[in-house]
């Protein structure tokens, strides 16, 4: 079936699930009867069933067009500046060389996290070939470098604690610990 419809061709870049050597995409590089052959950017080649390519859902990154979106997600802290930062965000991708200027980069809010309003850069590319996680890398240190030199702050996990009734406890240079004061003792407990 594969042989007959070819919705792959030598050298298209695809993506699928990654597999246990951890690639998620590569190179179409050959095809027989049993399987796909693709080369990964590892330099090994994968052996993907044919079956795969019918029961799964597999990406042909570079079918029609080599043009591809990249999302690229973050989070600041609740404290920055967030129209700074995406300005800055897009700014930082727009210097990678890689980086298509049209369609120009955006960057979006996403959510509120627990810690983090989480946003997500999207750039596109037009030379998956070349790579995909160094364009990442690139962006994503552009972005740190921009964020630092500016002031805004990525976050970290933290929790506020709040607490709304206590025990006074008293001090003392004597006691080996503290003891509360207005609380029942052990044998007025029992």
């Amino acid at each position: 079936m594969l042989l007959v419809s070819k919705p792959i061709r030598h050298g298209d870049v695809i993506g699928f699930e990654k597999s246990s050597s951890g690639a998620s995409w590569g190179w179409f590089t050959d095809m027989n009867l049993n399987y796909v052959q693709v080369a990964t950017r590892k330099g090994t080649s994968l052996l993907i069933p044919n079956e795969v390519f019918v029961t799964q859902n597999i990406e042909n990154l570079s079918y029609d067009d080599t043009n591809l979106r990249l999302d690229i997600p973050f989070g600041i802290a609740y404290e920055s500046d967030l129209n700074k930062a995406k300005t800055l965000a897009i700014s930082a991708a727009m210097r990678i060389d890689r980086v298509l200027k049209i369609p120009e980069p955006k960057c979006l809010v996403m959510e509120y996290g627990n810690s983090t309003v989480n946003l997500e850069l999207r750039i596109w590319i037009d030379d998956p070939k070349n790579g995909i996680n160094n364009v990442k890398d690139a962006v994503l240190m552009a972005v740190w470098d921009s964020f630092r030199t500016n002031g805004i702050e990525f976050a970290f996990p933290q929790r506020d604690l709040h607490i709304k009734s206590g025990v006074t406890l008293e001090i003392s240079p004597n006691s080996p610990r503290p003891v509360a004061i207005n609380s029942p003792t052990i044998e007025e407990q029992l």
